[in-house]
Order: C-alpha cells, then structure tokens, then sequence
C-alpha cells in the first residue's frame, strides 16, 4: 500500500509542481484499516486551480492508478474542496473522520462540513426509510413507468418534444 501511494505521490508530483496543494489519503487505507485485495485506497488531489490543462494532465496519472486496482483520485481545486461539503455532507464527514494527509497542506482539519443537503433517510409516507431502499423503491417505480417507452430491441422511443431520459441506478 505504502509503496503504491508512493508511487502515485512522485507522479502527481512531477506532474503538477507547485500548483499541487495537497493529496489526501481518506476511508480505511488512512486509519490502518486497508485489507489488501478487498479495500480501496481513496485519494483527493487539491490543485490550486483546476483548468483543461490540469484534466489533460492527470489523465495518463489517473490511468494508471486505475489499472492499479483502485478509484481514480477526486481531483478537485482549493476553492472547489472548502465550497462543496454541502453536495457531498456524507463523503466530506467520512473524509474528516478518516484521513492521513500524504503531502502539502491540511486542507480537512479545519474543514466545516455543511449539512444543509444532508439526506441520511428519507420520509416516505410518514415511515422513515434508509436513502438507498427509498432509491431502490423509486428506480423500480420509474423502471416500470419508462417500459412503454423502451422498443423490444431495447431503444429508447422518444416522445415528441419530450427530452430523452436515462436513469441509471447503481
């Protein structure tokens, strides 16, 4: 683990310079909890900003890293980092909770993560239901309602002056 974030750190490095504010190392891999073959080793890498030239740029990095065996890096820019906990309140949270800055900055320590968006459940018809079995429930609702629009070859029919709709549940 140690040597490919080594790895990853020397190429980020290389490829960024002095616009590379900080890599962080988040989830199980940053508090001694990484089980080889099963756990992902999760990193943020904060530019100072971030252009086409910086996404053209990580995009041989990331690859790599990828073929590795772990989740492409969030590459998001300072500003980005400090303005976007309120979209992703969960990420953010286990991000605080769980970390290991491996160069630059600490840029999570001080971090205030915004719960105003924050959906840990959801009220259903006055029950309180987990998020992802209300998604569950809402996919198969919105999978039945599609049908009729779906050809036997699997093809979207689109509706005149409707926009064409894809759902994709995970």
């Amino acid at each position: 683990m140690e040597r490919a974030l080594n790895q990853l750190l020397a190429k980020v490095t290389k490829t960024f310079g002095d616009r590379l504010v900080s890599v962080v190392l988040y989830g199980s891999a940053a508090v001694g909890d990484h089980h080889e073959g099963f756990s992902d080793l999760n990193v943020i890498c904060v530019l100072q900003q971030i252009s086409t030239r910086e996404l053209e740029e990580s995009e041989s990095v990331f690859r790599w890293w990828r073929e590795q065996k772990n989740p492409a890096p969030l590459l998001l820019s300072e500003h980005e980092f400090q303005t976007s906990s309120d979209c992703f309140a969960i990420e953010f949270h286990d991000i605080k909770s769980n970390h290991r800055i491996l160069q630059g900055k600490d840029i999570v320590s001080n971090l205030v993560v915004d719960d105003s968006f924050y959906r840990a459940q959801v009220v259903v018809s006055g029950a309180r239901i987990p998020a992802a079995e209300a998604l569950e429930d809402s996919a198969e609702e919105i999978r039945a309602a599609a049908a009729p629009l779906v050809t036997g070859d699997g093809s979207r029919v689109a509706r005149s002056g409707s926009p064409r709709l894809g759902v994709g549940i995970r």
